[in-house]
């Protein structure tokens, strides 16, 4: 028969393969990043800094992959010096409680303000499914939700490709 590959990637165990386990099904468990791995991840993505400064950035994220992706390319983004050091991450450690994905995603928000980028994640929130850039067009033409399409109706297609553009290098998208 054919023989065929597929990787599944879950913070919990999928019960409903259970079955399969050593008859075609590999589990493989993934710990978090240590900081010296996150350290490492974040220079491979050009953030600037020591290895000791990407090390204290790298702990903010507490191991999580996609914490710590998206902390390299908002760092990437917005740190473009060469200094030694990256920028103050305490605004990561401030939230409390073990929530530095949170924390990442709140400063997003504050970095880009009440901006197009916050307002298109919050229109793409609303879809059950991936929006098009013509489908974003049309719930744009289609009547102002406040604090979601009114600041993106003036966008044309260029502008909402380098949006999207954007939110896509970010790992936001």
């Amino acid at each position: 028969g054919d023989r065929g590959l597929c990787v599944i990637t879950s913070r919990r165990p999928l019960a409903d393969l259970a079955a399969w386990q050593g008859k075609g099904l590999a589990t493989i468990e993934v710990g978090p990043f240590s900081p010296t791995e996150g350290a490492e991840l974040l220079q491979k993505m050009k953030v600037p800094g020591s290895l000791d400064a990407l090390r204290e950035a790298a702990e903010c994220a507490k191991g999580h992959a996609v914490c710590l992706r998206l902390l390299g390319a908002w760092l990437a983004a917005n740190f473009q010096h060469a200094t030694g050091r990256v920028a103050d991450t305490s605004r990561f450690r401030a939230i409390p409680g073990d929530r530095p994905l949170a924390a990442l995603l709140a400063a997003y928000a504050h970095l880009v303000g009440d901006g197009p980028e916050l307002r298109l994640l919050r229109l793409l929130a609303l879809a059950d499914r991936p929006l098009m850039p013509d489908e974003i067009a049309e719930f744009c033409a289609a009547g102002p939700i406040p604090g979601v399409t009114d600041g993106l109706r003036q966008l044309n297609g260029d502008a909402l490709t380098a949006l999207t553009a954007r939110l896509r290098w970010a790992g936001l998208l």
